[in-house]
């Protein structure tokens, strides 16, 4: 390699360490940290890991770097270090000019986002830079098909975007390998790259409780989306951020700016556009051509489909672009110099891109340098500063784990724990202020000291008489517009006001009964709203409270109240099966299913949880459950509702 990519190698590696040095960690930064504290072996981090919706490499190497030299600074060296490598590998082997080449690994993907930014997706980059340089040595040598192979297999074992663009790659490699090899032969190559497909599968599938991208597939067509995701190519290709704000990151200023139902629609005809014509450039290189619009046309499906992801995910887009243009032009298919208009055109096209990422990567990282990218480090050494490290912590923020050491309360999982779980256990304390103050009296109960509330607004409730005080307020960095707000809970005064609050909430109780006894329901109802907004876990306060809304066919705030009761009380069987009801009367039989098939595992011999699951699949034409369910109601001599009865005698 010429001195002077080493040169360009020594200055990147510098300036990346620089930008780590002054970049502030974020929640996906610290994540992986955290589960390696937690940690004690390998098999431990993969049980803790499973909910990530990532491969296990990149948690593999933090844990390693965690229990060998335990700070954070070297986490991000480690990322720094691999991505100094990529840009080894793609000075020395990518047959572009030397102008082209450092714009493009100065420019903001390969500069900053998988550089400065700790990320596993620096290894994908790397696997798919090894690939390219395979694929253009495998034509002097079949020693190199066995390399790509393995880079395959590595590949797809960085994230699930590896996976995506592992299945571009596979039916190039296979027929190099049976051409040169014949598929006798060469059957082991194959094998080696779908092992590691399905390694890689098994990894990304979150367990039965898993959290993390957990909406539902997309199979129908939906317009405003499929602009959306097609604008991915713009924002991929022209990753300009929007200049104009503080919270600049994963924006991009022409997208924001000029943010219009006609332009969005303008611009994804122009991310079409560009696909048509680097297809177009590609069109003389076949395989060049085919990895580039399956791996394409599979991440914006995959965006498609489940998860439209933000600009570290589309950054996918421009690596297997420039790997693509790579392969062709180390190919005997790339002209050595444009002969048409057309193809000046293009290379002019892909240097305006490059000039692009190369001012985007400048950008974000003087701005990085200059401004906090997260304000949660900040916020740490507030409360060290003022020696408050030793109170416990209940936080909606999942970077403070990792910055403090020792457990926080995760508001949302209601537990303390060392780091963030990824499972489908959220509670909405967020939108509901009673459940919010119920858990921090269940952590200042357990406390001996005054608590400290890390929050991402400023709570409305939050008020120095009932022992919350703000204690700081930070607004303004990079990542988000969100504040963070610090306050002191005041543990005396707080249980004092708490209890004094149960005292009246028992009145209003009482009264609501005497109510409901002369049937005056509107009254009674009155009543327990007045109690429920003082204490809303007072003897099954939610369950009378939605079952009243129930029988006025109030069906919204019925599933409100029903839900907030089993978020108390899980086992409380009435409040599922009328929770099911509820689900029943606004069709929505799915959940009316859930909620019996919870309350069957809590009581197996409920008779109107089962004669009800009968008669929703008789309903929803579900034959193979609903014959099923009548087996069950036969085997467990259980009596049959007359509605039931009425249903199968319709259909014998």
């Amino acid at each position: 390699m010429r001195k002077g990519y080493w040169i360009a190698t020594f200055v990147f590696f510098i300036l990346t360490t620089l930008g780590a040095f002054y970049h502030e960690l974020w929640a996906d930064e610290i994540i992986p940290w955290q589960i390696a504290k937690s940690s004690s072996s390998l098999w431990n981090l993969y049980e803790h890991y499973q909910y990530e919706g990532h491969t296990f490499i990149w948690y593999a190497m933090v844990w390693g770097v965690h229990h060998t030299v335990g700070s954070l600074i070297y986490m991000q060296l480690t990322h720094i270090l691999l991505a100094s490598s990529a840009i080894i590998i793609f000075l020395k082997y990518v047959p572009f000019s030397t102008t082209e080449k450092l714009l493009y690994i100065f420019g903001y993907f390969m500069f900053y986002e998988y550089a400065v930014i700790s990320r596993p997706y620096i290894l994908g980059v790397l696997s798919v830079f090894a690939i390219s340089v395979f694929l253009q040595k495998s034509n002097a040598s079949i020693k190199y098909l066995y390399y790509a192979s393995i880079s395959i297999f590595a590949l797809a074992n960085t994230s699930l975007y590896g996976i995506v663009l592992s299945f571009a790659y596979v039916p190039v490699i296979c027929i190099r390998i049976w051409k040169n090899m014949g598929i006798k032969e060469g059957i082991l190559l194959p094998f080696v790259m779908f092992l590691g497909i399905t390694l890689a599968f098994y990894q990304v599938l979150p367990p039965a409780d898993g959290g993390f991208v957990n909406s539902e597939w997309r199979f129908y067509f939906d317009g405003n989306l499929f602009v959306d995701v097609a604008d991915q190519i713009f924002t991929a290709y022209i990753p300009i951020p929007d200049f104009t704000e503080l919270s600049s990151w994963n924006s991009n200023f022409f997208i924001t700016c000029f943010h219009n139902d006609y332009y969005k629609y303008s611009v994804a005809i122009f991310s079409i556009f560009m696909v048509l014509a680097v297809g177009y450039y590609l069109k003389p290189n076949k395989e060049a051509l085919f990895i580039y619009l399956v791996a394409t046309l599979g991440i914006l499906s995959f965006a498609y489909l489940k998860y439209k992801g933000t600009l570290r995910h589309h950054g996918y887009l421009y690596i297997i672009l420039v790997a693509c243009i790579w392969q062709y032009k180390s190919s005997s298919a790339f002209p050595k110099a444009p002969k048409t208009i057309k193809d000046k055109l293009l290379k002019a096209s892909f240097s305006i891109v490059l000039l692009c990422h190369f001012l985007a990567g400048a950008y974000s990282y003087i701005k990085d340098l200059l401004l906090p990218f997260d304000l949660t480090e900040s916020m740490v050494a507030y409360i060290n500063k003022e020696s408050l490290d030793s109170m416990p912590m209940i936080t909606d923020n999942v970077s403070y784990a990792g910055f403090l050491d020792k457990p926080v309360y995760f508001a949302e999982k209601m537990e303390f724990a060392n780091h963030y779980t990824l499972n489908n256990k959220r509670a909405d304390v967020n939108n509901n202020e009673h459940l919010f103050l119920s858990l921090i009296n269940e952590v200042v109960q357990q406390s001996d000291s005054n608590v400290l509330l890390a929050w991402s607004r400023r709570l409305s409730f939050a008020d120095v008489s009932m022992g919350i005080k703000e204690l700081a307020f930070k607004k303004g960095c990079i990542r988000t517009p969100i504040p963070f707000v610090l306050y002191e809970v005041d543990r005396d005064k707080f249980l004092a006001n708490h209890n004094e609050n149960k005292n009246r909430a028992r009145a209003y109780l009482s009264s609501a009964k005497k109510y409901s006894k002369k049937g005056e329901t509107d009254k009674a109802i009155s009543m327990l709203e007045k109690a429920i907004s003082l204490d809303h876990e007072i003897d099954s306060i939610n369950y009378e409270i939605g079952t009243y809304y129930l029988n006025k066919s109030q069906i919204d705030k019925a599933v409100f109240f029903l839900k907030q009761e089993l978020l108390n009380n899980g086992t409380h069987e009435d409040a599922h099966f009328n929770l099911a009801i509820a689900y029943l009367q606004s069709g929505q039989y799915v959940f009316a299913v859930n909620e019996l098939k919870e309350l069957v595992i809590l009581n197996g011999a409920h008779e109107d949880a089962h004669n009800l699951l009968a008669i929703i699949y008789a309903k929803t034409n579900s034959t193979i459950q609903y014959n099923e369910q009548l087996e069950t109601i036969d085997s467990l001599k259980l009596t049959i509702s007359n509605e039931l009865r009425n249903i199968i005698n319709a259909t014998q």
